[in-house]
């Protein structure tokens, strides 16, 4: 059997349906499926390439595991869960793009993908299971998004490119502290405490990581706005005129409470509040000019 096509009719392919069908190499599947079992599409060596239609919620266990010759995957927004170890050992799949429906990439999904170089997630995934793209030796890119909570244990264990100090370095700092602007850095991740390394790789990202354990995350913002960076850019603010003046005032006092005791940190913020009041003030229409 070289083909197959599931009708509209059809909600769910079965646990193991198609399991071990090596001379499979097109699998139509239609809107209005809903599940893909477990093991469904395990060991189809010749399927080259899958879609998945907009209707399907579960990727379930193993369900196309060690499909070696599959070379693309298509995921349609309305996923909701990719299982454990769902695409295990395609070793031929380069590039993955995860909807933004999908909140959970289960336990070892890519373990071994070795020709895997890019993985491109979307906001609203919540958690990245253990071992999930263990040995994908060919990862060079992923972007970790601000609504991350949880990268299980050994998550990017032996991605042997993507953890090349230069690139770990960019790709989590940036995850966790975007520093290109404040609105950025706004925007990174809160939520992390660990990002699934190995302990020496961790260990680079203690700093941060620790400061995302703070409950309050406007906290975490503002601290991480005030620790990296040090000269804040009043001009998108301009065109509320002086109404945001007491705003920043009160944001300044804030953050600087939550700095505790540190005397120099409090010192810095407090230059830091003076230059961009002033700023700000320069920057306001004719008539205030001269304040």
């Amino acid at each position: 059997m070289e083909r197959i096509e599931i009708p509209t009719t059809i909600t769910e392919i079965n646990d193991h349906a198609f399991f071990d069908c090596n001379g499979l190499k097109v699998a139509k599947l239609c809107e209005g499926l809903q599940k893909i079992g477990e093991s469904a599409f395990a060991r189809c060596n010749s399927l080259e390439i899958i879609e998945i239609p907009s209707t399907v919620t579960v990727i379930d266990d193993e369900a196309f595991v060690c499909c070696e010759g599959l070379k693309k995957v298509k995921l349609a927004e309305g996923l909701q869960e990719i299982g454990y170890a769902a695409f295990y050992e395609c070793t031929l799949l380069e590039i993955i793009r995860i909807p933004s429906t999908v909140t959970v990439i289960d336990d070892e999904a890519f373990v071994c993908c070795e020709g895997l170089k890019e993985v491109k997630l979307r906001e609203g995934l919540k958690t990245i299971g253990k071992s999930a793209f263990w040995c994908c030796t060919s990862l060079e890119r992923i972007n970790i998004l601000s609504t991350l909570e949880a990268i299980g244990r050994d998550a990017f264990l032996n991605c042997s490119s993507l953890l090349q100090r230069d690139v770990c370095l960019d790709t989590f700092t940036r995850a966790l502290c975007n520093t290109s602007s404040i609105n950025a850095t706004y925007s990174s991740n809160h939520n992390l405490t660990s990002l699934g390394l190995s302990n020496d790789r961790e260990r680079m990202f203690t700093p941060l990581l620790e400061l995302n354990g703070i409950e309050d995350k406007g906290q975490v913002a503002a601290v991480k706005i005030l620790r990296y960076h040090d000269h804040l850019d009043m001009k998108p603010f301009l065109e509320w005129d002086s109404k945001c003046l007491p705003l920043f005032v009160t944001w300044f006092s804030r953050a600087s409470s939550y700095l505790g005791n540190d005397d120099e940190a409090n010192d810095t913020v407090g230059t830091k509040k003076l230059d961009a009041i002033y700023q700000f003030l320069r920057g306001l229409p004719s008539e205030l000019e001269g304040l």
